[in-house]
């Protein structure tokens, strides 16, 4: 059986020109996906556990890598306000960059 898009005949060997195609695309079922966790089996990882992230500020500057003791840093967002002791404990480690006087980037807790 042959299937003929826009006057092209297409078989197993030929490619469809994506020119050919128009129309939206059916909607996914994944009914029949499998092995897949039930929603309420999925972790939920709560701020300030190890493995944890976190938007953090030092107050100083830190290399990708470096790790700070969570009871010296300050909660903070992506415009570096300050918000506030964080109250975490635990070492936390930086990916990414943070530069300047803020010293504010991601962090995760490791332990």
């Amino acid at each position: 059986m042959a299937l003929i898009v826009g006057g092209v005949t297409v078989t197993g060997t030929q490619t469809l020109d994506a020119t050919k195609l128009t129309g939206n695309l059916p909607a996914l079922n994944g009914s029949s996906l499998t092995n897949l966790p039930a929603a309420s089996s999925i972790p939920i990882v709560s701020v300030g556990v190890v493995g944890s992230y976190a938007g953090l500020r030092t107050g100083t500057a830190m290399n990708p890598g470096d790790t700070r003791a969570g009871s010296s840093m300050r909660w903070s967002d992506s415009s570096e306000d300050n918000g506030g002791s964080s109250g975490l404990t635990g070492t936390w480690r930086l990916h990414g960059y943070n530069a300047g006087s803020t010293g504010t980037g991601d962090f995760q807790r490791i332990s």
